[in-house]
């Protein structure tokens, strides 16, 4: 890990939760006059640069574990659900799945709805169907 006086840290840690450079410079405690200047200055030093990322790669790492155990929850949820035939379930950790995976955004089906006839909505329907009895790591965002 990267060690920084307090300050410093304070300004990085601010800077990583979304404040500008020149907000979290000042919310760390260094002057108001001159904060743009001298955080711009701050955000280029070769230890904030580092810090900032580290940071980001332990966030990174997170998120993909976050990401991860969601799929794998999903996936055993769906399991569950068909072994005791609760259809309503299967088809919830289906959608999630979907989700998941960026298949499955409202604005894209209402569209879709939208534009297409009833014989070509049927047909999608069962489309989406058979892609979602597919294991969730056999589907891709190509399908």
């Amino acid at each position: 890990m990267i060690k920084l006086i307090a300050k410093r840290e304070l300004f990085v840690q601010g800077y990583i939760s979304g404040k500008t450079a020149t907000q979290a410079y000042i919310d760390a405690g260094y002057s108001e006059q001159g904060a743009g200047p001298n955080s711009g200055r701050l955000i280029k030093n070769d230890k904030i640069v580092l810090r900032i990322a580290e940071i980001q790669e332990e966030l990174r790492g997170q998120t993909m574990i976050t990401l991860q155990s969601m799929v794998e929850e999903f996936i055993k949820d769906r399991t569950s659900a068909r072994q005791q035939k609760n259809v309503s379930a299967s088809i919830k950790a289906n959608v999630e799945l979907a989700k998941l995976n960026g298949l499955y955004e409202l604005d894209n089906i209402q569209k879709l709805i939208d534009s297409k006839s009833t014989p070509e909505l049927l047909e999608r329907s069962q489309e989406l169907r058979l892609l979602l009895q597919k294991p969730p790591e056999q589907i891709t965002q190509q399908n």
